[in-house]
């Protein structure tokens, strides 16, 4: 019975190791895990107000959590469609600067570059997305990126911006290709952040 107790501590404090990896310093706190459904469920409702003050609680009066990151991705979300976008290009920014390995940083990027397409700042957008496509996450995302680019390329610049663009490196020397669609539609279509 000695030698089973001693094997099985063995196997708790490996599983225990394991399963906290994960967290890498940051606690587990289950009211993160109420208030980020609770913040998910008004963002998906287009309660984007009730939603920012969940993702808000989770930063502000808990201590580092599992939910952190996904929060402050959130609040960069809800702030986007509440159309702050300043204030959701800072809220992605924290994001990048507290958690760079993130497996949200791809997608805080992809939130900043949509933002500055809704501010008209087109050459920006195009740098930020150009961020995307070139940065590691999920290959959609950045084929998503990709498309926007070669709208806002095809129907939002001038020959002399592309230029500085082609020579930035952050768009190739091909021309787009004009899709069957109305190029304004598809960028708004696919501007929107992933949900």
């Amino acid at each position: 019975m000695r030698g089973g107790n001693r094997l099985l501590i063995i196997i708790l404090a490996i599983g225990l190791s394991v399963w906290g990896a994960p967290c890498s310093g940051r606690g587990f706190s289950p009211r993160a895990d109420t208030l980020f459904a609770q913040g998910v469920r008004s963002y998906k409702t287009g309660e984007f107000l009730a939603a920012l003050g969940n993702f808000q609680k989770i930063l502000q009066e808990l201590p580092p959590n599992q939910r952190s990151s996904a929060a402050q991705l959130m609040v960069a979300k809800a702030l986007y469609k509440l159309g702050e976008y300043e204030q959701a290009i800072q809220a992605a920014q924290r994001l990048l600067e507290a958690y760079p390995k993130s497996r949200y940083s791809p997608y805080a990027v992809y939130l900043i570059a949509g933002c500055r397409f809704r501010q008209w700042k087109y050459i920006d957008a195009v740098e930020e997305y150009a961020r995307v496509v070139g940065g590691r996450g999920d290959s959609k995302l950045r084929r998503r990126a990709q498309e926007i680019i070669d709208r806002i390329v095809e129907t939002k610049l001038s020959p002399s911006q592309v230029e500085e663009l082609r020579r930035k490196g952050l768009i190739g020397a091909r021309e787009p290709e004009v899709g069957p669609v109305s190029p304004g539609v598809a960028i708004v279509g696919l501007l929107c952040p992933v949900s």
